[in-house]
């Protein structure tokens, strides 16, 4: 078990310098007033609206005719600047992402009746002033308009400054690659969802357990370096993403995303060894939905301006193909004892040697009545060979293409709700599976002949909420809590379990069909496995007299030596954070707690039954 815990308390600081606060994914908007001559405007209202929420902030300018609005909500905002003698003041859709602190500037009064208001439809380009921090935003607009292979939300980043990623993307979820920010390493890569950190501990380079689609992501904001000290637990970047939220209006949406190995062309090698294409399936299906949340026949949220709900649903049915496997497979004839024919690469007779004298056997054929039950029974646990080296180099005489199947499932669900003018809500829901299955019974991906198909999976599950409080105009309060928690394991399919136990155990049979046991190590082998067999000694094959590409049988092989395996992986955040402003002075106080939690159950089964060595 592993336990880690951060705990940070940030003392107050100046508006000038760059603000310090709890982990969270609010922004702010911050501006001066001035009148035509660039003078400041002291005590002008000023009036945030959440243009989707209605819920507003007003403030008066302070005597620098400066004004701050924190912790806002990722959204739209509007901004309406009163003041005797002048004008009004007005601008629309001013868009504030996560972490992002939008400063306006300064905004000029014209000189006018108040009842009259200048509204500013544009916005010039946007230049960060208060913070030294360099970060990149990919929003919503941008996420839909960026195609990615395997709809790997990671992928959104391949091609912002400062980001090195090498990985394919060809499908999402755990080990699906994690790009390197600003020279850092994978595991200095601090991944969160809404502010709650998703990574694996035993892993954090694998990337995270969980994989939203891409559909359900507002955001993608990548922090690159400078960031301020409430970013401070992890030295290789940030990586925060936002789940979207509910609109007053409904909106959906449906896709599907379908490939197949028919739409490929065959490999080279493939066509040269007679090998069929290899399976590739690529079958994703899924939507979203959201909007005001209802409830017929009563007046609530007939504004629809208090509840909005947003859900996503995304299935993936993966069939992936792995590398081309070359192996040597005993021959028809050296199953029955003739190794006349055996040769190395460069075509020299490899010795069969009598145990008893230390001598080859005379034509190198081993009698019938030498050749073990055991080890014919070995020998014809593997396939016949099909092919020919067309080099003469007799490197092999087998290839198999096996497949890997990758199912993935992601489910969101999130809730806005404004309960009162003053305080604002939201919670999120995340639920995900991936899978990794070997294809057939008797070998996986790797082309290794196991005497197990068994599954790796992962089931991930996070829950986070958070609140925001305004006190007064100046002292606003964010709460956030929330934890992501996985559970991985390694297991034989319950559905060929009583298969396996009834077919696969007592497969070791002799040349006249008869069962035969082979010793083991320990005889408290609760699965009855067969020990694995290595066409090598322990410390390699003699010089010259070696079989390339030799192939194995074993279960240590199929995925890890951890099998049977199950382990829970998880993280849990708290933060807080008070903003106080004072004047033009900007004060935040900050909590940041975070513990992570690692069990591991490792029922291993490695080594119980032992290694049977095959080799000069």
């Amino acid at each position: 078990m592993k336990h880690g815990f951060a705990i940070s308390l940030l003392t107050a600081l100046l508006a000038t310098l760059p603000s310090a606060q709890a982990q969270s994914v609010t922004g702010q908007i911050s501006g001066t007033v001035v009148d035509p001559a660039g003078a400041v405007v002291v005590g002008a209202k000023v009036q945030l609206t959440n243009d989707l929420t209605k819920q507003m902030r007003t403030l008066s300018s302070a005597s620098s005719g400066s004004f701050i609005f924190p912790d806002l909500v990722p959204g739209d905002y509007s901004v309406l600047i009163t003041q005797q003698g002048f004008k009004a003041y007005g601008q629309k859709g001013i868009n504030v992402s996560a972490n992002e602190k939008v400063a306006l500037h300064d905004l000029h009064l014209a000189v006018g009746d108040v009842n009259t208001t200048v509204t500013v439809e544009s916005q010039v380009a946007r230049v960060a002033t208060d913070s030294s921090d360099r970060s990149i935003a990919v929003n919503s607009t941008q996420i839909e308009n960026t195609p990615v292979r395997g709809r790997d939300w990671l992928g959104l980043i391949q091609a912002l400054p400062g980001v090195v990623d090498l990985n394919n993307h060809d499908a999402p979820g755990w080990n699906s690659g994690t790009p390197t920010v600003n020279g850092g390493q994978g595991g200095q890569l601090a991944l969160s969802f809404d502010g709650i950190l998703s990574q694996d501990s035993g892993s954090p380079g694998s990337n995270g357990w969980m994989a939203p689609s891409p559909d359900a992501i507002g955001e993608v904001k990548v922090l690159i370096s400078n960031f301020a000290a409430e970013y401070g637990s992890r030295a290789g970047g940030q990586l925060v993403a936002t789940v979207k939220n509910g609109t007053s209006q409904f909106h959906g949406s449906a896709y599907y995303f379908y490939r197949h190995e028919s739409m490929n062309a065959n490999e080279y090698i493939n066509n040269q060894s007679g090998l069929n294409k290899p399976l590739y399936r690529y079958t994703n299906a899924g939507g979203t939905f959201g909007g005001p949340l209802l409830i017929p026949g009563t007046n609530f949220n007939k504004s629809r301006t208090k509840l909005f709900f947003f859900f996503s649903e995304d299935y993936l049915q993966f069939l992936i193909p792995g590398a081309l496997n070359k192996f040597t497979m005993p021959t028809a004839a050296e199953r029955t004892g003739d190794y006349s024919q055996t040769t190395t690469s460069t075509g020299k007779l490899i010795p069969v040697n009598d145990p008893s004298t230390g001598k080859a056997f005379p034509g190198n054929l081993i009698p019938a009545s030498r050749i073990s039950p055991a080890g014919y029974a070995m020998l014809n646990m593997f396939p016949l060979p099909f092919t020919a080296d067309p080099t003469g180099q007799r490197q092999y005489n087998a290839i198999y293409q096996f497949s890997l199947h990758d199912p993935h499932e992601d489910r969101i669900l999130r809730v806005d709700y404004n309960v009162s003018p003053n305080t604002q809500a939201f919670v999120r829901l995340m639920n995900d599976y991936q899978g990794d299955r070997g294809v057939g019974s008797k070998h996986n991906s790797t082309g290794a002949w196991g005497q197990l198909s068994t599954d790796y999976g992962i089931q991930s599950a996070g829950a986070m909420a958070t609140i925001i409080h305004t006190f007064r105009p100046n002292l606003i309060n964010e709460f956030t809590i929330g934890v992501n928690r996985a559970l991985q394991s390694v297991s034989t399919p319950a559905s060929s379990q009583a298969q396996y136990q009834a077919s696969l155990l007592p497969a070791l049979k002799g040349p006249n069909g008869q069962p035969v046991n082979v010793p083991k190590i320990y005889n408290n082998d609760p699965e009855r496995l067969t020990p694995n067999i290595r066409f090598t000694t322990l410390n390699g094959q003699s010089p010259g007299q070696s079989i390339t590409n030799a192939p194995s049988s074993g279960y240590d092989v199929v995925y890890d030596t951890r099998y049977p395996f199950v382990g829970t992986d998880q993280l849990t955040n708290v933060t807080d954070a008070v903003s106080w402003i004072k004047g033009s002075h900007n004060v935040k106080l900050g909590f940041y707690f975070e513990h992570a939690a690692r069990n591991v159950t490792v029922y291993s089964l490695y080594g119980v039954s032992g290694s049977y060595y095959f080799g000069a």
